[in-house]
């Protein structure tokens, strides 16, 4: 922008575009975009913003695999063993880089008129080969993928029903051949879940599906077939 009024400053501020958590957990990567005042070009920059102090440094750079297979900054979980990458995205689905309020991103994406792009569903890339493949296929958006230890399993969340008449989160394990799982753990208005060292599955659930309104979340750990819940303190 090479002009000083209030939407040319207002787009010359860092706006924040995306977050995750950086491999050894201690800082949180935010990726922002910016158009200074002396220029048309927007400016992609990531920062690493650590946990405990809340220092601010320039991130390291993007991986080169996640830049080429997840070029419009698709959310991207790597596995254990550095071998593939798991991308949530919009099947064929791009950014229109001349209307910036469209995007592609893990969230329901809407306008005024209705959803803008595909749902986004989760795909591997073998990074050995270069092939690629759909583990999910359908009208549900999928999320906060995680690895299991063994490269072998997937946990996910499925939300926004596409049939609009379910407004919960479901807790999912996924193999790499595209067999999906629901666990059979109540659903949530938000998820989370991790994968232990053991290779058992810890799904925290925040006001599970059935219990009133702003009830005490619930942890379930998932072994196999099995779950059980253990007490969250209030």
């Amino acid at each position: 922008m090479n002009d000083n009024s209030i939407t040319a400053r207002y787009l010359a501020n860092r706006a924040p575009v995306s977050a995750h958590l950086s491999e050894d957990q201690l800082s949180i990567v935010v990726n922002t975009a910016q158009i200074p005042l002396d220029s048309d070009a927007v400016v992609n920059q990531s920062w690493a913003i650590n946990i405990a102090t809340g220092h601010e440094s320039a991130a390291p750079e993007v991986d080169p695999d996640i830049k080429k297979y997840a070029p419009n900054d698709e959310p991207v979980v790597v596995s254990p063993n550095k071998k593939f990458l798991l991308i949530a995205k919009g099947r064929g689905s791009t950014v229109d880089v001349n209307q910036p309020y469209r995007w592609t991103r893990s969230i329901r994406n809407f306008d005024a008129i209705g959803a803008i792009d595909n749902p986004p569903q989760l795909q591997v890339v073998d990074l050995t080969t270069g092939d690629s493949r759909w583990i999910t296929d359908d009208g549900w958006r999928w999320s906060s993928a995680r690895w299991s230890p063994n490269n072998d399993l997937v946990f996910a969340c499925r939300s926004l029903d596409p049939l609009e008449q379910d407004g919960y989160q479901y807790a999912n394990v996924i193999t790499l051949d595209g067999t999906v799982r629901h666990l059979a753990i109540p659903g949530g208005r938000s998820i989370v879940g991790t994968w232990l060292a053991d290779g058992r599955l810890a799904v925290l659930i925040a006001s599970p599906q059935g219990d009133p309104p702003g009830s005490q979340a619930r942890l379930y750990i998932i072994d196999g077939d099995d779950s059980h819940i253990i007490d969250v303190p209030n």
